[in-house]
């Protein structure tokens, strides 16, 4: 049976190869618009989105039918408010308001150019691997192993094993444990490619020693095979589900690797040069303010997210010390010469993202630098992305009005509460939409009525969970999806606007 199924894989195989570029260059994701509120819509995907990539409040949590039209009435009432204050020049003339959307917008670009210069530029997968994948990754593994702290120790570790003598004779030579850890591995549980790599592609026996693997900065694992099961009992559909992922991984791959060759060909040739003694004032001056408790950051971030009208995004620092160095040259890339200055205003638009994000003092310099390297990297990309035209493409445009209509509504409704002094925190939330935020709702609903369409098809075709999750993108300068849910009206009544034809 088994042997029908791999020669069925082959052959499917095949038709995935020949079918890989069936995606192109002008393909845009299918938008079934929802609703139009005027010059903006929400369309069936965004509305999944901003349902299920951040928490809904309790009054519209499950999912039933009339918690399906709150949903939908709080996206719309979001664009009401948007469409009320979008001739208020108060938010649209606020850098920090436009820088972030800026940020959001090109973020957005080179999401969409990764996957141009990426998934699109497969052309076939490796077949061999895949099949390999497919054979091997119906095992579960139980294993012996350890974590090591610097290569020469692991390699020490893997040359005592290939040696025979004991794991935990060998282990405990190097590190004092009251016990071996042991860990079950599978294929589809596995999150770092290296791993599933050593793992997956290849047979392994009991006792076999796999590793070291690096698997972050200075940490490698070594482990010993105690035993190995197979799900021999599943049926064709079960196998093809889990070879579709195999393929899915694969293709992923495939893409990572065209586009790391692509950004390699983008950057050749642009060294940075850093002005050491710049360099140094600036860490000094800003190293305090990133080396914060984490509870601290996760505040001060809070504020500049949703308070943008209170505070910018340059992180608070000596000001005069700065002051003093804003003008010099901090690095250049081949000759384009950046300054404090520009760094500073630019990191409005790109904030810095370390790749360790927990370090001691001494590491931050070096740490601050490879962030600096990494934003220069997206500048470039965000260059070529604009050459390329792909702020017009229709994802990158609804995710920057999504944002935009979000943070303008926010803000409008902000002044609403502030001209009631209603407090937000208050405990009885359902209270005070009940007796403030419902009316308000009500009067915009009938204020733009005419400029209300619904398209009950789409509607009715929606299928909602009760998932609560926070979905982030990690790695990037703006790691949250998607904004917060509008706690606007708990109303399900859709009784304005009419039926989109």
């Amino acid at each position: 049976m088994q042997k029908k199924y791999i020669l069925f894989l082959i052959i499917f195989l095949v038709l995935v190869n020949s079918c890989q570029k069936e995606t192109s260059e002008s393909k845009q994701w299918d938008e079934n618009i929802l609703a139009r509120v005027g010059d903006k819509t929400i369309s069936k995907a965004e509305f999944i989105r901003r349902a299920e990539y951040t928490p809904r409040p309790k009054y519209c949590q499950q999912d039933f039918p009339i918690h399906k039209k709150i949903i939908l009435n709080s996206l719309i009432a979001e664009k009401l408010l948007a469409l009320e204050g979008q001739d208020t020049t108060a938010i649209f003339s606020n850098k920090s308001f436009t820088s972030y959307l800026k940020g959001r917008k090109e973020q957005a670009m080179r999401q969409y150019l990764q996957y141009k210069m990426g998934h699109e530029r497969v052309e076939k997968i490796d077949t061999t691997k895949a099949l390999k994948l497919a054979q091997f990754s119906k095992r579960k593994y139980k294993v012996d192993y350890i974590t090591a702290t610097n290569a020469d120790t692991a390699q020490k570790i893997v040359n005592a094993l290939k040696q025979n003598q004991e794991f935990s004779d060998v282990v405990n030579n190097y590190y004092i444990l009251d016990s071996i850890p042991k860990k079950s591995v599978k294929w589809h549980e596995v999150e770092d490619d290296r791993v599933m790599e050593a793992f997956f592609t290849k047979n392994h026996d009991k006792n076999d020693i796999i590793g070291p693997i690096p698997v972050s900065n200075n940490q490698y694992l070594i482990a010993k095979i105690d035993q190995y099961e197979e799900n021999v009992g599943e049926n064709r559909q079960e196998f093809l589900n889990r070879f579709k992922r195999v393929v899915d991984y694969e293709t992923r791959q495939a893409a990572d690797e065209e586009y790391t060759e692509y950004v390699r060909q983008v950057m050749d040739g642009k060294k940075l040069n850093w002005n050491r003694d710049i360099l140094i004032e600036l860490v000094n001056i800003v190293a305090p303010q990133y080396l914060n408790s984490r509870e601290e950051q996760k505040n001060r971030l809070q504020n500049i997210f949703w308070k943008i009208e209170k505070r910018e995004h340059d992180i608070q620092t000596d000001r005069e010390k700065l002051n003093n160095i804003r003008n010099q040259e901090l690095f250049n890339v081949g000759g384009d010469s950046w300054t404090v200055e520009r760094f500073l205003q630019y990191r409005r638009v790109h904030p810095l993202v370390f790749r360790k994000r927990k370090m001691k003092n001494h590491e931050f310099t070096e740490n601050f630098q490879m962030a600096i390297v990494d934003m220069i990297t997206d500048y470039y990309l965000t260059k070529e992305a604009y050459k390329q035209n792909l702020d017009e493409v229709s994802i990158v445009s609804r995710n920057y009005n999504m944002w935009k209509d979000h943070l303008a509504g926010m803000y409008m409704f902000g002044n609403y509460q502030k001209k009631l002094q209603v407090d937000s925190t208050d405990k009885s939330q359902e209270k005070i939409i009940n007796k403030y935020y419902n009316p308000y709702i009500d009067s915009l609903q009938k204020k733009y009525s005419s400029m209300i369409e619904i398209n009950a098809d789409v509607f009715n075709d929606i299928e909602i969970t009760k998932m609560q999750m926070i979905a982030n993108k990690t790695n990037a300068p703006f790691p949250i999806l998607v904004p917060p849910f509008p706690v606007l009206t708990n109303d399900h009544k859709m009784d304005y606007g009419s039926l989109m034809q």
